[in-house]
């Protein structure tokens, strides 16, 4: 039996930390039906972090899959995923297309709430939830940390060190769009992050775990662990 209505569980996260308005519209009169596009980091040509043996970009497709699985036990919810297989979802892209397009694809399909999973890597430990700065479309601030609190919280429980929420705004001095928005604020440094707000989406990305933590990456190992992060950002969107 499918679980309670999108609409209701949506109204719920959003309701205490944001208007949830764009462009005059209240997106909350759309809820019966939430867009939701998933987007497991990296893929076999542009390839993540590796240690102990593990390969983010396949961490990040499992994931992903078990996400979806979980996201499509609730009724009023579309799912779409930027790619479902190991290999690149563009053909012949760089990196940088490669993400644009990834973001492009959101907007297409007129997706309300765009999430890049993701396992990180360096001299730290847990789970990081980076969401968009208030510039240039404020809302989306408002709206990716609502969602972020609440997979934090779901991430929380399975015992994942809690490292911390983010936005991360652009460090360079050029006078482009991966630096500065139009209207001159400074940009979101995350390209996806970035390019999901041109499109008319809260971008947010999730790093459950640092894959070259010895700890962590135990658990990483673990497809049980792996399926749980899936079903908490589920549970958490």
């Amino acid at each position: 039996m499918k679980k309670r209505k999108a609409a209701v569980l949506a109204a719920a996260a959003f309701a205490m930390t944001a208007a949830f308005f764009l462009n005059g519209i209240q997106r909350a009169e759309a809820a019966d039906n939430v867009v939701v596009m998933l987007d497991p980091g990296h893929d076999s040509t542009h390839t993540g972090a590796a240690a102990y043996g593990l390969k983010e970009q396949q961490l990040n497709l499992k994931i992903g899959l078990a996400c979806r699985t979980e996201l499509e036990k609730y009724d009023g919810i579309t799912v779409y995923m930027t790619h479902d297989t190991i290999a690149c979802p563009f053909e012949g892209s760089t990196t940088k297309q490669d993400l644009i397009q990834r973001t492009e694809y959101a907007g297409e399909v007129g997706a309300d709430l765009f999430v890049s999973l993701h396992n990180n890597s360096g001299d730290d430990s847990g789970y990081e939830i980076y969401y968009p700065n208030n510039h240039y479309v404020s809302e989306f601030n408002d709206i990716g940390y609502a969602v972020s609190e609440h997979i934090a919280g779901y991430l929380s429980e399975m015992g994942i060190y809690r490292n911390g929420l983010y936005t991360r705004d652009s460090d360079g001095e050029e006078d482009d769009d991966t630096n500065w928005y139009p209207d001159g604020s400074r940009a979101d440094y995350y390209s996806v992050i970035r390019n999901s707000k041109y499109n008319g989406v809260p971008g947010i990305i999730v790093e459950h775990a640092f894959i070259d933590n010895e700890s962590d990456a135990a658990k990483l190992k673990e497809e049980s662990f792996l399926k749980q992060c899936g079903v908490a950002d589920a549970t958490g969107i």
